[in-house]
């Protein structure tokens, strides 16, 4: 049996993950889905200061808990950038990752860097506005693309229902740039899979 570590994406939290962790676990598998500082029902452990690195420790530390261990590590959207950045730090730990619909880190650039400035700038506003100050809020639905186009086999009630619980995300995670690799992850085997036609298998 394997086990699986689950990254969020922006916004969401460990509940993103429940219908894959009942799965999961009744295949008996191990399966952890940690909140991360600032988002969702952790959100007021975050504050000004909470960044990618913030969020990067917090996953190396899951996957450093138990040196006889070794997991599958599975980013999806924002949760992607996490997932790469925690890699670098413990590449021992890791069997394989999976980029799931999932932003990959390009070393030196942050999240913003790779987004449209228009969007950028409306989160940027979005943020000074908030209650929080750091916290800004889920890119709108229109600008997500067409829900039409997930493809068939996906429930568009629930993924709409998912899309709808979405929350405030730490504005500090987007401007801090990813690090640069220090050593290549030569122990684990990457895959980018995109969440329309993933169908996931584990022996």
């Amino acid at each position: 049996m394997a086990n699986f570590l689950l990254i969020h994406g922006a916004g969401t939290g460990s509940w993103l993950w429940d219908a894959e962790a009942a799965v999961l676990h009744e295949r008996g598998h191990t399966v952890l889905a940690p909140t991360l500082t600032g988002v969702g029902d952790r959100a007021d452990e975050g504050d000004p200061d909470t960044n990618l690195s913030t969020h990067v420790g917090e996953v190396v530390e899951q996957l450093d808990a138990d040196p006889s261990r070794r997991w599958v590590l599975v980013g999806f959207s924002y949760g992607g950038w996490v997932a790469g950045g925690a890699i670098d730090r413990v590449p021992d730990r890791v069997a394989a990752l999976i980029y799931l619909d999932a932003f990959v880190p390009v070393p030196g650039r942050s999240m913003f860097d790779l987004m449209p400035a228009q969007l950028r700038d409306m989160l940027e506003a979005g943020t000074r506005i908030s209650d929080s100050g750091w916290q800004m809020p889920p890119v709108p639905l229109e600008r997500l693309g067409s829900l039409g186009a997930i493809g068939r086999g996906v429930n568009l009630d629930q993924v709409r229902e998912l899309l709808a619980r979405r929350a405030g995300h730490p504005i500090g995670t987007y401007r801090e740039p990813v690090g640069v690799p220090t050593r290549a992850p030569e122990t684990c085997r990457a895959s980018m899979l995109p969440a329309p036609t993933i169908q996931l298998r584990t022996r």
